[in-house]
């Protein structure tokens, strides 16, 4: 069978008959394990990142913009249930805009999750659970090289979690060896894995306005309490807070870094990743499902 074309922009190959069954993930987390996950990040970002925006905006500065991006969590949450349910993929983000803007997108926002979680992992050891199953999730569907997604016996993404791992350690000694907690280094890190996440935020709330516009007819065995109208002000309040980032001098530096690496990343997309994509994974099989412009060279 020849590869198949997408809107002449992606190429579909051939895999093995055993290619998804090489790649199954087994169900490993429960609802109080990813409770406490979820906790044990937002107190460690209580220590590592909140004292340095109270030292800068003060207790007012510090509570308006607080009250600000509490609104936009809500929204980021409540429209990510949603989706999720919709969506039921385990590349999370990626999938969602994968759906909703097609594969340059998912590509986009996939890199700026790994991105965000590779980072933050040398604080966050719970990021290893996510960003195992987004380098998966990825590589399952050809976005990245295919052999990381391979699950060992246990139904575990071994490959993906070892890889992030030791990026995430290579990233630690050289924060060290660039000087440790007493330079800028550690803020600059700080910043890329910020700005990564708000790239992040923007798709995936524009990703769940547009897909309730183009299907409103999708499934959704969940619905946002906050709708289109919370997605909105999130979209917003994100978007505004991603171009602040411009505006301080000490943060610049890392945001064009973040701009840069997911520039470099969208180089390998287009000239290999886009021309082996596998339509058997689930997040293109919607995509393919959909497209009516799908024909053999």
């Amino acid at each position: 069978m020849a590869p198949r074309k997408l809107k002449k922009i992606v190429r579909y190959g051939n895999v093995s008959a055993d290619y998804l069954q090489r790649r199954q993930l087994k169900r490993g987390i429960g609802f109080w394990l990813l409770f406490g996950s979820g906790i044990g990040i937002v107190i460690d970002g209580i220590y590592s990142g909140w004292n340095e925006g109270l030292a800068q905006g003060g207790f007012w500065g510090m509570s308006i913009a607080t009250a600000l991006i509490a609104m936009m969590y809500l929204s980021v949450t409540f429209s990510m249930a949603e989706l999720s349910a919709a969506l039921p993929h385990a590349g999370g983000f990626y999938a969602f805009t994968r759906t909703a803007f097609g594969a340059v997108g998912g590509f986009i926002c996939g890199l700026a999750e790994l991105l965000e979680y590779i980072l933050i992992m040398t604080g966050y050891p719970a990021c290893i659970y996510a960003y195992s199953r987004v380098f998966f999730a990825m590589s399952r569907a050809g976005y990245l090289p295919q052999g990381i997604s391979v699950t060992n016996d246990r139904g575990i993404p071994a490959r993906a979690a070892i890889l992030g791992g030791a990026l995430a350690l290579g990233i630690t000694v050289l924060f060290v060896l660039l000087g440790g907690e007493d330079s800028s280094i550690g803020l600059g890190l700080v910043t890329v894995s910020v700005v990564s996440a708000l790239v992040t935020y923007i798709l995936v709330l524009a990703s769940y306005v547009k897909l309730q516009v183009d299907r409103p007819g999708m499934p959704r065995p969940y619905r946002s309490p906050v709708g289109i109208l919370g997605a909105f002000i999130g979209l917003v309040i994100a978007t505004i807070a991603f171009i602040a980032c411009f505006t301080i001098e000490e943060y610049r530096i890392a945001v064009y870094v973040t701009v840069g690496l997911l520039a470099l990343a969208s180089v390998y997309f287009f000239f290999v990743s886009r021309n082996q994509l596998v339509a058997e994974a689930p997040e293109e099989q919607l995509a393919l499902a959909d497209d009516t412009t799908v024909i053999s060279p």
